[in-house]
């Protein structure tokens, strides 16, 4: 796929034959960082074998420094693209099957930028969610009446939220993943309404964001439920990148010590890093900034 594109996110298919990918390309005489990408949408009709980019023809409507991150189609004809980029949010919008596409720039008051997800109940009414801005702080949410034309701030809806599914013809229920679990439910006065699921699990929960310190090595509080059972830590930089696993913890463990360094044994820098304990079948993810 290198010929097409230089990360890929998300893809869609309507049949084992016909699809699309997002993700982004940068110029090859151009630093290799994600400020100089720009999105690609890449459609297939031979199951992979060749693969055409169907937003070529709008390359002067995009924006430096953009990436494809989710796909979404509510019907055979109407789809939409989040759009991640550091300091701007933007979707993209086809009415035509995803034969040609139409960038809609996110333009609620609080400015919302850094997206992933996107999430759309019928043609005019949708939410996206992300991160909020390049410093990964506020975590936003907006929403429009009318196709991605207008936006809103609607962070009540949740924060940082990654990925939408919905259900039912129309949409009468719905879920997103972000901080936590959150579940859209219709209601007879045709208001969406939204509320955040606490989880059950107390291995590591996803809505603490721990701040440290970049010392010699932190220590990572956790609880497995059996302290028979040794206990796993993954963890990421914030694309998804693998920094370190920490195996054979034991089970009795409050704190997992990480000395910072990654699986090469470089120091890691300060940012966003997302860790997942994983203790005999519970899971629990949770962010963590170094400072």
């Amino acid at each position: 796929m290198e010929a097409w594109a230089d990360m890929l996110i998300d893809c869609f298919f309507t049949d084992e034959s016909t699809g699309w990918v997002v993700g982004g390309k940068i110029d090859p005489n151009e630093p290799q960082v994600r400020d100089n990408s720009f999105p690609v949408v890449l459609k297939t009709n031979d199951g992979g074998a060749t693969w055409e980019n169907k937003l070529a023809s709008i390359a002067d409507d995009l924006v430096k420094g953009e990436w494809g991150w989710k796909i979404q189609f509510i019907n055979e004809q109407v789809g939409f693209v989040s759009l991640e980029a550091f300091d701007v949010g933007a979707i993209l919008k086809t009415t035509d099957g995803g034969e040609n596409w139409e960038r809609l720039p996110i333009n609620d008051p609080q400015r919302n930028a850094n997206l992933e997800g996107v999430g759309f109940i019928d043609e005019n009414v949708g939410w996206v969610g992300g991160w909020g801005d390049r410093e990964f702080e506020r975590q936003s949410s907006s929403a429009t009446p009318d196709g991605g034309k207008t936006w809103r701030d609607a962070n009540e809806i949740g924060r940082a939220i990654n990925r939408f599914r919905f259900f039912g013809t129309p949409v009468t229920v719905g879920y997103s993943s972000g901080v936590t679990v959150y579940k859209y439910e219709a209601s007879d006065t045709s208001r969406s309404s939204a509320r955040a699921f606490a989880s059950s699990r107390h291995v590591m929960p996803a809505s603490v964001l721990t701040r440290a310190s970049q010392g010699e090595s932190i220590h990572i509080p956790v609880t497995c439920p059996d302290p028979n059972q040794t206990a796993t830590l993954r963890i990421w930089d914030r694309f998804g990148e693998e920094i370190i696993t920490i195996e054979n913890i034991a089970g009795d463990s409050t704190t997992v010590e990480w000395n910072l360094e990654d699986r090469h044994g470089s120091r890691v820098r300060p940012g966003y890093f997302i860790l997942r304990l994983t203790c005999g079948d519970q899971s629990e993810s949770s962010l963590l900034k170094l400072n």
